[in-house]
């Protein structure tokens, strides 16, 4: 399975949208991919890299996987506030995640650092 980098941003917004101290689960995310354990597998990829606080469980593939997201840390903050704007976002796939072939979310976040820092025209 590749990482797919919409998925994860999907995801985080879906997580950033949820009311404070209200779980987002399995269920509430269904509609941001079709296969369950591709689903718990990028939830459990953000939860790695400390985006989101919460577990993923998988029992095998006769039985849906847990997720439970409890809330969008810290870091997670500074990935939704630099990747939120569309036009962002596109110019960051474009230049790291399809011209590069191979990225890591830390590229992808300086990255977009930059283009915010231009789009302010900050040095």
């Amino acid at each position: 399975m590749k990482r797919d980098p919409d998925l994860l941003r999907n995801i985080m917004l879906a997580a950033e949208a949820q009311p404070a101290g209200k779980p987002l689960f399995a269920s509430d995310l269904a509609g941001l991919c079709n296969v369950p354990y591709e689903l718990a597998d990028h939830v459990q990829q953000l939860i790695e890299a400390r985006y989101l606080s919460g577990t993923t469980i998988c029992h095998g593939r006769e039985v849906p996987p847990n997720i439970v997201i409890n809330r969008v840390t810290a870091a997670g903050h500074d990935f939704l506030s630099a990747m939120r704007d569309d036009s962002i976002w596109k110019k960051v796939k474009a230049k790291v995640m399809t011209a590069a072939g191979s990225w890591t979310m830390a590229l992808a976040m300086e990255c977009a650092k930059l283009l915010i820092k231009e789009r302010l025209r900050l040095p």
